[in-house]
């Protein structure tokens, strides 16, 4: 499930640059990027899915996310909750009644390769497989694969709301991870509350 969060916030965040060389125009994979990387905040409403081809099941679960311009993010799937307020990242779950508290590194390295959400390009290669509507992302180094970043994803848009349907990648137990995003929102300031960590006062909290 980390990994999809980690998709989820680098989905915000993209800074490379499509451009479609035989028109001369942005494509719209280019203008949603601009757009995210120009919102003070992003909203989203998604709904996950995990196909395991070992027991031919789907796992899905609905979320949230919340991700401001200067990377805090709170991202909720069922009932697991991500929550980095810009000093700590917590990691909530509340079957376990647990929430583990991971401090980051002096490279500002905070879950995995996370670091790779503020410049995609510079680990990934984009492919256009059909302009306007799909695309795919392939890893350039092979050695970062079957982390936290896929080798690969494919990412689906819709042209006419200018917006990201879908995100699909294979996870390290090639189970196929797909991302919907239901509602997609921009808006002028996202408000301090929604970053800050309340959870439940018999909560057993672990630090790294």
């Amino acid at each position: 499930m980390r990994n999809i969060v980690v998709i989820l916030i680098s989905v915000s965040l993209i800074i490379a640059t499509l451009v479609n060389s035989e028109s001369g125009q942005q494509d719209t994979f280019e203008l949603i990027k601009v757009e995210l990387a120009q919102a003070a905040c992003v909203k989203f409403e998604i709904l996950t899915k995990i196909e395991s081809s070992v027991f031919n099941d789907v796992d899905s679960a609905q979320g949230s996310a919340v991700i401001a311009a200067d990377g805090r993010f709170n991202v909720v799937i069922g009932s697991d909750q991500y929550l980095y307020d810009s000093k700590h990242l917590y990691t909530y779950s509340k079957i376990n009644n647990q929430v583990i508290v991971e401090t980051p590194n002096d490279s500002g390295v905070i879950v995995g390769e996370i670091s790779f959400i503020t410049n995609i390009d510079k680990w990934y290669s984009t492919q256009v497989v059909d302009k306007n509507s799909k695309y795919r992302l392939l890893l350039k180094n092979s050695s970062l694969a079957g982390m936290d970043m896929p080798d690969s994803m494919t990412v689906y848009v819709t042209e006419s709301s200018r917006s990201f349907d879908s995100l699909a990648f294979f996870d390290i137990n090639e189970d196929r991870n797909v991302i919907q995003f239901l509602c997609q929102i921009l808006v002028s300031v996202c408000t301090e509350e929604l970053f800050e960590p309340s959870f439940p006062d018999s909560v057993d909290i672990v630090r790294f």
